[in-house]
């Protein structure tokens, strides 16, 4: 009996010293440990896959010859014309540049006016939110348009391709309708870098009406989405205040092909280079912009 109880002392003992609470443990109270918050997740845009970004996909005649009469029936709808398509060459590579309206199908117009004249199908550059929507990229891509980056530019600058770009990209789109008649390329300087190492000639298109085919409000709210989430939320109106665009019509007006300067050797030149060719190219583009305007005006006049 004796030895079970020392056997039964022993055993607390252990047990204390172990790790169990004794009555003096037990009385102590613990500082209460403080919990981290659990942090807030963050909202974040689903990006386009790699292999969706770097992609050059081949075009398919198909898909252009389904949508060849929406293109045909909006260019009937806006009396859509372009002055200076001779400028287009017939074959080589050329970058050609456009404003951006927010309607953007403007484009789409002068591509198909391009492909009727000289039978070449243009390669678009487009931004990689089209690729956030599902399907929207694969469909994009049989039309000949692949995600706008640098390698994928200089892939079919290499293949002697004509792509199409609009420096002023969504932010010149998102543009209120006080700031219409515009380009925004003040900073865009990627397009004219890449003409000079690739020696590939610029041509301007410009369509400065397109900015009336909706009025852009101007919102707050507007220029925070696109500065911190790159998404085009806006407030516009067409016809009445319905989302039908105004049937005003288009013109595109195309520039003589300028040619970059040889790219210097020394790389404090070649910024110096950019500089220059890009303040050259931005006054083209605005004179050009001033000359489609005063056209205008005088059909207008003359109606």
């Amino acid at each position: 009996m004796e030895t079970e109880t020392n056997s039964n002392q022993a055993n607390l003992s252990s047990t204390n010293l172990s790790g169990g609470k004794n009555e003096a443990e037990s009385d102590r109270v613990k500082p209460k440990s403080k919990k981290k918050k659990p942090k807030r997740p963050r909202f974040t845009i689903p990006r386009a896959s790699k292999m969706q970004e770097e992609e050059v996909l081949p075009i398919n005649t198909d898909i252009v010859d389904l949508v060849e009469p929406i293109a045909k029936s909006l260019r009937l709808y806006h009396r859509h014309e372009v002055r200076g398509l001779e400028n287009i060459p017939k074959r080589g590579k050329a970058i050609l540049a456009v404003n951006h309206s927010l309607a953007t199908y403007d484009i789409a117009l002068l591509v198909h006016a391009v492909y009727h004249h000289s039978g070449r199908l243009i390669r678009p550059l487009i931004d990689r939110l089209f690729y956030k929507i599902p399907f929207l990229g694969d469909f994009m891509g049989a039309l000949g348009c692949s995600s706008g980056n640098k390698n994928n530019a200089l892939k079919l600058i290499e293949d002697k391709q004509l792509i199409l770009i609009a420096p002023g990209g969504m932010r010149e789109a998102l543009r209120p309708h006080n700031e219409k008649y515009q380009t925004k390329w003040g900073e865009r300087k990627g397009f004219i870098r890449t003409s000079i190492e690739t020696q590939t000639p610029i041509i301007l298109g410009i369509c400065p009406m397109a900015d009336d085919l909706y009025k852009v409000y101007p919102w707050a709210v507007t220029k925070w989405m696109y500065k911190y989430l790159k998404l085009p939320v806006f407030v516009a109106t067409g016809v009445g205040y319905s989302p039908i665009p105004k049937p005003v019509k288009l013109t595109h007006y195309l520039s003589k092909p300028i040619k970059p300067p040889r790219m210097a050797k020394d790389p404090e030149k070649i910024a110096a280079q950019v500089e220059r060719f890009h303040k050259k190219v931005i006054g083209i583009s605005e004179q050009l912009m001033i000359v489609a305007m005063e056209k205008n005006l005088v059909k207008e006049k003359n109606k």
